[in-house]
């Protein structure tokens, strides 16, 4: 038949007619993806189809169904008014019906579901017409059935960390069960080429209770499930909780400083070892540890110094071994203890630079104070102080002071500029550097300048011995004023400028009396002349007393003096008369002759 029916349309294509085919087509199938899904041990399934005939007459239909190799096995035939014939050899006999019109609609029922019955059915419609011998439509039909774990792994399961556990859950079921796997409830995998679930390194999160689900869904039926649980217990070094050795710690130089270490653990029981830096420490006048029931320790660090400060860390062990360390840091404050004040010795060239720089031992890091010679420098704030192109007035003492929230602490350093000295002073200390004949001189060169000067005194020409700018002359006589001292000061920086001295030598009187030795007795109305010469330097003055009362030129009295120039070098002579006129006993007695200068006096006396 289909032969003659392509036949027909190749002929008619040969005369160059066209042939219109208006196939009759389905207008209903059991599923429009071509799936049915069915329960196994369902009591019966049924498969539907309508379809429009166009007009065609429907010789019969067939169902059937294909073997894996493709080849198609007849179900069951329904000719139009006749009896469904179901064969025998499609093992569907007794457990198939038909429902329906051939020339529209046909239902198919199959009876007891089995596994077996998962294939794909075909159901065609033959037609009497050579233009459309048949229609036909194929669905797969697929049994559902429920999961079911055939393989699974038992009893408590017991690891210590790093170990790798493979979970068993193997799982029939059609379609294939989806298996995923839950610890403590949480999902943890769901793979649908996985079944079973591996713990690789194990570690403490890995402690729970697993439970294996076996799933199988299909549209419009389940989902089915089953599962199976298993315990895991990990065994675990201990860990540090989130409130083991929180943060690092900042305490007051004298005070406690005290850190906490929490682990947790399995099996639970722990034992602590609390660090410094690399070295253990144990319990001990710095330290003390305790460790109470509920699994932590305790480190106090007492009466923190500063070398308490550094590095704490800690650990727990267990059978399983040592967990890992967890450090904190500790930082002690303190006041500032020690100031040291640089360079020493602070020495600057004149007018070159210098820098004075100031460190605390403190913390937190002080702020900075400088002073110079007692006034506070408002601008300095920084540890370092910057001296330049430096003079004379800047030398003096410096002083810096370091200050933080805990107190403060201050040291001075002297500064000295180093220059030529020049001298300021050089004399003998007297006023115009006048000297008494017989004295002993102290003869004093004072010069500025740094470092120290030397001092080189000469007396004319010749060097004299001197200290530190120091020289003495004993008994001084008027010769030495026939000499010039100079005074000449040098130290590294340079030689200052010479400065000179000239001593004058003051004489105190001599006198060369004329006036009689003895006591004397005049006349009435005579006339007396005495005389008296003085020497001396400065030249001196001289008074004439009658018993200690002073003479003035005056009746009877006359007075008469005259200076010159003694034959004596370098001393002046005064030369003074004493004229007596018409004597009277009024006139008798003690008469003395009184010689002084700035540096001295002579008295002689004469008795009439």
């Amino acid at each position: 038949m289909y032969a003659v029916y392509f036949g027909l349309v190749a002929f008619l294509s040969a005369f160059g007619l066209r042939f219109v085919d208006c196939k009759p087509s389905f207008t209903k199938t059991p599923s429009s993806s071509n799936k049915v899904y069915v329960d196994e041990g369902a009591y019966y399934t049924e498969l539907s189809w309508a379809y429009n005939i166009d007009g065609e007459t429907v010789n019969w239909v067939d169902f059937m169904y294909k073997r894996s190799n493709g080849d198609d096995v007849l179900i069951a035939r329904k000719f139009a008014n006749q009896q469904l014939q179901v064969s025998q050899a499609s093992g569907y006999k007794g457990r198939f019906s038909f429902t329906g019109k051939t020339s529209g609609n046909a239902t198919f029922t199959i009876w007891f579901i089995t596994k077996n019955d998962e294939r794909t059915f075909e159901f065609v419609v033959h037609f009497t017409s050579v233009n459309n011998p048949w229609i036909r439509n194929s669905v797969e039909l697929i049994v559902v059935v429920k999961p079911k774990i055939t393989s699974k792994t038992t009893g408590l399961v017991t690891l210590t960390e790093g170990d790798t556990r493979r979970l068993l859950c193997v799982a029939s079921g059609n379609p294939n069960p989806l298996i995923t796997w839950y610890r403590d409830n949480v999902k943890v995998q769901e793979d649908p080429n996985i079944s079973n679930f591996t713990i690789a390194s194990a570690n403490k999160n890995h402690t729970g209770t697993y439970k294996c689900e076996a799933a199988v869904t299909a549209p419009g039926l389940g989902p089915y499930r089953t599962d199976y649980t298993v315990a895991v217990i990990v065994r675990y070094r201990p860990q540090h909780k989130a409130n083991s050795l929180v943060r690092n710690e900042t305490v007051v130089l004298g005070r406690d400083a005290t850190f906490y270490c929490r682990t947790e653990a399995f099996p639970v029981k722990t034992q602590y070892s609390w660090f410094k830096g690399y070295n253990q420490i144990f319990n001990s006048q710095d330290y003390a540890i305790d460790n109470f029931r509920n699994g932590e320790s305790r480190l106090t660090v007492k009466q923190v110094k500063k070398s308490s400060a550094g590095r704490y860390s800690c650990y727990g062990r267990n059978d399983v071994g040592n967990g890992l360390k967890k450090t904190v840091f500790l930082t002690v404050h303190y006041a500032p203890q020690q100031v040291i004040l640089t360079p020493h010795p602070a020495v600057v060239r004149i007018n070159r630079d210098i820098t004075l720089k100031c460190e605390a031992d403190a913390l937190p890091k002080p702020r900075y104070l400088w002073k110079f010679d007692g006034t506070i420098l408002d601008k300095a704030v920084q540890n370092t102080l910057f001296i330049t192109n430096a003079q004379v007035k800047d030398a003096g003492s410096y002083t810096c002071k370091a200050e933080n929230f805990y107190g403060s602490k201050e040291t001075t350093r002297v500064v000295n500029v180093e220059y030529q000295p020049a001298v300021k002073t050089f004399s003998t200390g007297t006023p115009a550097n006048t000297v008494k004949q017989g004295a002993t001189v102290n003869i004093t060169c004072i010069a500025d300048g740094y470092p120290p000067p030397e001092y080189i005194i000469k007396r004319g020409n010749q060097m004299v011995n001197s200290t530190g700018g120091r020289f003495v002359i004993t008994n001084i006589q008027l010769s030495e004023e026939d000499y010039t001292y100079s005074c000449t000061p040098n130290n590294t920086v340079g030689t200052g400028a010479t400065k000179t001295l000239k001593i004058t030598v003051l004489v105190p009187p001599s006198l060369n009396q004329t006036l009689p030795a003895a006591k004397r007795t005049k006349k009435e109305h005579e006339t007396v002349r005495y005389s008296c010469a003085a020497y001396a330097k400065p030249a001196a003055t001289i008074t004439w007393m009658l018993d200690g009362e002073r003479l003035t030129n005056k009746l009877p009295f006359t007075i008469s003096t005259v200076f010159q120039p003694s034959s004596q070098p370098k001393l002046q002579e005064t030369l003074s008369y004493l004229t007596i006129e018409n004597v009277s006993w009024t006139e008798g007695g003690t008469y003395s002759c009184l010689a002084q200068n700035v540096v001295g006096q002579k008295k002689t006396k004469y008795r009439t």
